[in-house]
C-alpha cells in the first residue's frame, strides 16, 4: 500500500496477477466482463466510488495521482470516465503494481501509468499534478503525516486533495481490531476521526470543502465473510443506517461510517 515500513501482508494480496490474465476458454466479451466483475463490483465500491467522485474535478484534463492504488479499481475506473486526463497510480508493493498494470492493459486503458512509490518519499517533482486521492493507504502508513506532507507537495497551488481512512467511530471495526489486536489480518492500522483528517491537511496549507463518511455496517457485514450470519445483520444495519441518513442529511454515516473522506484545496494562486 503505502510504505515499505509498512509489515502487512498486502503483497501477498495482490500477488499474482495471473488472475486478472484471460483464460483460454474465454471470449473477448466475457473476459472483460469477468474482469470489470473483478474490480468493480465490490460492495464497498459501490458505496465509496460516487462519494470519490463527488469531489474530483469536473476539467477534462488533468493530470491525477493516485497514493496506495493496491488493486488499481479507483484509478483505473477515473481514467474509463476520464480518458482525456493523465490517471498515475502509485504503490509501494510491487505485486499491486504488477495486479493494477496487467488489469489496466487488459482492459485497453491508455490514459495511465503505473509505478513502485513510496508514499512517504513520492518520486515527483513539486507541484506535479492537478488532483491528487489516497484511498485507505494512510491508515497502515506510521508516518501517515509525512505521507500526506508528500501528497500536498506534489499538488499544485489550487489543486484538489481526497484523503479516506477507517473511522475511529465505527465502533463495530474499532472493537474488531481492538479484541484481535496483533492477530488482525492486516496488521498494523490507525482509524481516524474527522478531526484528524482535517488537521491533517490544514497544517499543510489545504483549505477543506467537504467530509464525508460511508457504510456504517459495513464493519459488521464484512464480519460476515468468517462468520455468515454477520452479512444478514450488516444488511439489516445497512438499510437501517439509510433510513437516518434520510432523514438527518447524511449525519448518521459521516459520522459513523466505516470509512470517512476529507477534500480541500491547496492554497496559493492556481495556475
Amino acid at each position: 500500500m503505502g510504505t515499505n515500513e509498512n509489515k502487512t501482508p498486502w503483497g501477498d494480496v495482490w500477488a499474482g496477477e495471473e488472475q486478472v490474465l484471460r483464460h483460454e476458454s474465454e471470449s473477448e466479451a466475457d473476459y472483460r466482463n469477468r474482469l470489470e466483475r473483478r474490480l468493480f463490483t465490490h460492495k464497498f465500491f459501490h458505496v465509496f466510488y460516487p462519494m470519490l467522485k463527488k469531489y474530483i474535478p469536473a476539467e477534462k484534463k488533468q493530470k491525477i495521482l493516485e497514493v496506495g492504488t493496491g488493486s488499481g479499481s479507483y484509478g483505473l475506473k477515473l481514467a474509463m470516465e476520464f480518458p482525456e486526463s493523465h490517471i498515475t497510480m502509485t504503490d509501494v508493493a510491487p505485486e499491486a503494481v504488477a495486479y493494477a498494470s496487467a488489469a489496466g492493459a487488459a482492459l485497453g486503458i491508455r490514459n495511465i501509468e503505473v509505478r513502485q512509490g513510496d508514499a512517504i518519499s513520492l518520486p515527483f517533482a513539486d507541484t506535479s499534478f492537478d488532483t491528487v486521492l489516497s484511498d485507505a493507504a494512510i491508515q497502515y502508513i506510521p508516518q501517515y503525516k509525512k505521507a500526506v506532507s508528500e501528497m500536498v507537495r506534489v499538488l499544485r497551488p489550487g489543486g484538489r486533495i481526497i484523503v479516506s481512512a477507517v473511522n475511529q467511530w465505527n465502533i463495530p471495526h474499532t472493537f474488531h481490531k481492538w479484541r484481535l489486536g496483533p492477530r488482525y489480518m492486516h496488521g498494523w492500522e490507525k482509524s481516524f476521526t474527522h478531526k484528524e483528517l482535517t488537521e491533517l491537511l490544514e497544517k499543510n496549507n489545504v483549505k477543506v470543502i467537504g467530509r464525508e463518511g460511508c457504510y456504517a455496517a459495513y464493519g459488521v457485514y464484512r464480519l460476515g465473510y468468517k462468520h455468515p450470519p454477520f452479512k444478514l445483520i450488516g444488511r439489516i444495519l445497512n438499510r437501517v443506517s439509510k433510513w437516518i441518513d434520510a432523514f438527518t442529511g447524511g449525519a448518521f454515516n459521516r459520522a459513523f461510517g466505516f470509512q470517512i473522506l476529507a477534500a480541500g484545496d491547496k492554497m496559493g494562486e492556481p495556475w
